[in-house]
């Protein structure tokens, strides 16, 4: 079951990161309520780095403008 909850969270993860497809939001991840719950998990961390990264990019491109 670790590993099936580890697949779920990198699932989740992915979907935040890169955007949802038909692999990382495949009816079968949410089959239990704890593989939801590790999706949803991976899924908020995913969502955050990829905030972090658009911002790092905003910034970049407003000292660029600068120059």
């Amino acid at each position: 079951m670790r590993k099936e909850l580890e697949s779920a969270y990198d699932s989740g993860y992915d979907a935040g990161l890169k955007g949802p497809n038909t692999t990382n939001c495949h009816f079968s991840i949410f089959s239990t309520h704890e593989k939801t719950k590790a999706w949803k998990k991976g899924k908020a961390k995913g969502d955050a780095k990829a905030i972090k990264a658009g911002r790092k990019l905003f910034e970049r491109a407003a000292r660029n403008r600068e120059d």
